[in-house]
């Protein structure tokens, strides 16, 4: 749609259309020539075929474990609740969860999900996640009592391992309470990240959730340019004001820190993008007008002045752009440099400042890195257990002078090593991966629908690759609870995917058959 609207808006000027012809038949000799390579002929098939990971994961014995404990839970809920809605008070609470679940349990998450998001920090305490996921697993067990057959969630086994993985992680270390503070943070996530999975059943579904996400997303982006326009003292700890000598205080939001809140953003904006453009309820002028709403978030961002989040977000529009109009990458890379004479000298400084080799936000990562890692040498089995005591107690031997004060390694997958040991580490990596492949399968699809909602959730976790290498994103719970939950709507995608695909198989098995025709 947003092609079209460019085309439209070009068609009149000889040199614009001259300009996008050549543009449009570099972008398609790329992509011809891509298509062509023996590398992309070899990988093609593990990233087209439907039935590769369905295989795969009905043969795991995790996977079957999984299906076993469900099935249990099930049943304990559906006895219990058989045995007790009828009586009060009992039957008023099933009175208003049915109610519930006819506005469908994936509503209701994402409008919890958005609350939690527009909570300020100074009223937020983390018991409420725990809370909003309990009860939306409450409601969806309960759903799924009164549902024929079986229904479960396309989840993948190395979900479960890292789980497993975080429950063994609370003894590993010597502060076991705190272990199991953060082990309720990761319990958080995980039912949410379950619930979507499960309760989310068509695209429909997936859309309305993002939709509802985006209200939350406008509510804290507006928050956060208020803040910068009633100002925002500089925090020393989060801005090096030696090399940034004229920056202004970065913005936050309802977060507590401009990393965390840049980490929403980029994860958030491409999804919520996606849903718009593939809503067919919302007409052509109301689209318009949500998409130049972005202009909000995309500020919000820029006000957090945070490097890595701006690079992981030129990934996430890079890959965006590339998976649905692979001839918009030249004039967009083109437009992108035409456009940095333009940029704010604050905003040229603080990106400048990344290689001028004396920002100390740079250098202090890589001291941390240093001294975590002569740590993980040690503990690279079993891990140094869950929380930033036990982190802080194995890496205060190894420290460096430079770097004596650190909450974590600054780096997702290194934190997971650290504190879970390697099969939290394998078993982490294996579920970014896995589902990076499976939301790529849903982007080779003729179905437009499908194939540009799929291509924002893959877009928004591709991005965020970057920041996951320079920041532990799930330290800040709320922005692990977002990163999960938009894994669990990525794995319902899948699961949508595979219904339509063993759907079209059957028919094609049926028209096929000599007997039924």
């Amino acid at each position: 749609m947003i092609v079209e609207y460019l085309k439209d808006s070009v068609s009149r000027s000889v040199i614009c259309r001259s300009a996008v012809s050549l543009m449009t038949r570099a972008g398609r000799g790329i992509a011809s020539a891509g298509r062509r390579s023996r590398i992309v002929q070899a990988v093609r098939p593990f990233f087209v075929r439907q039935d590769l990971f369905l295989r795969m994961r009905e043969e795991s014995v995790l996977y079957g474990a999984a299906k076993w404990l469900f099935a249990w839970i099930l049943a304990a809920v559906r006895l219990v609740y058989t045995a007790f809605s009828h009586l009060p008070p009992f039957s008023w609470l099933t009175t208003f969860a049915d109610w519930l679940i006819r506005q469908k349990v994936s509503r209701v998450t994402a409008v919890l999900l958005a609350v939690i998001l527009c909570v300020d920090d100074s009223r937020w305490n983390n018991g409420y996640g725990l809370l909003a996921a309990l009860f939306v697993a409450a409601l969806y067990l309960i759903q799924r009592t009164r549902e024929a057959g079986e229904h479960h969630p396309a989840l993948p086994a190395s979900l479960f391992l890292l789980m497993f993985s975080c429950a063994l992680a609370v003894f590993m270390g010597s502060f076991v309470s705190e272990a199991m503070r953060v082990f309720t943070y990761f319990l958080t996530a995980f039912l949410f990240m379950v619930v979507l999975a499960g309760s989310v059943r068509s695209l429909r579904d997936i859309r309305e959730v993002l939709l509802i996400l985006y209200g939350a997303l406008i509510f804290v982006s507006v928050y956060a340019i208020l803040q910068a326009v009633g100002g925002v003292a500089v925090n020393t700890s989060y801005t090096d004001v030696s090399t940034n000598p004229n920056t202004s205080g970065r913005v936050y939001a309802t977060l507590i820190n401009p990393n965390n809140f840049a980490e929403v953003l980029v994860l958030l904006m491409p999804c919520c993008f996606a849903a718009i453009w593939t809503e067919e309820r919302i007409t052509r002028s109301a689209k318009l007008l949500l998409w130049a709403a972005f202009a909000l978030p995309v500020l919000a961002l820029v006000l957090t002045l945070s490097r890595s989040a701006w690079i992981s977000f030129a990934l996430s529009v890079g890959s965006f752009i590339a998976l649905s109009n692979l001839w918009l990458v030249p004039p967009c890379l083109i437009l992108l440099i035409l456009a940095i004479p333009f940029l704010p000298a604050s905003i040229m400084n603080r990106i400048l400042s990344l290689f001028s080799g004396t920002d100390t936000s740079v250098g202090y990562r890589v001291y941390i890195w240093e001294g975590a890692g002569d740590a993980l040498r040690e503990n690279w089995i079993s891990g140094v257990g869950l929380g930033t005591n036990n982190f802080y107690d194995a890496y205060r031997r190894f420290m460096l002078d430079e770097a004596k004060v650190a909450t974590h390694a600054h780096n997702l997958y290194f934190e997971l090593w650290l504190e879970l040991g390697i099969l939290g580490f394998l078993s982490g990596v294996t579920l970014m991966l896995s589902t990076l492949k499976n939301t790529l399968v849903s982007v080779f699809t003729d179905l437009a629908e499908q194939k540009y909602l799929a291509i924002g959730l893959f877009s928004a976790l591709f991005g965020l690759l970057f920041m996951e290498l320079v920041e532990y994103i799930w330290f800040y719970p709320r922005v692990m609870l977002v990163f999960w939950s938009i894994l669990g709507l990525a794995w319902a995608m899948l699961r949508v995917v595979q219904s339509k695909h063993l759907a079209s198989v059957r028919r094609d098995q049926v028209s096929g058959d000599p007997e039924k025709e």
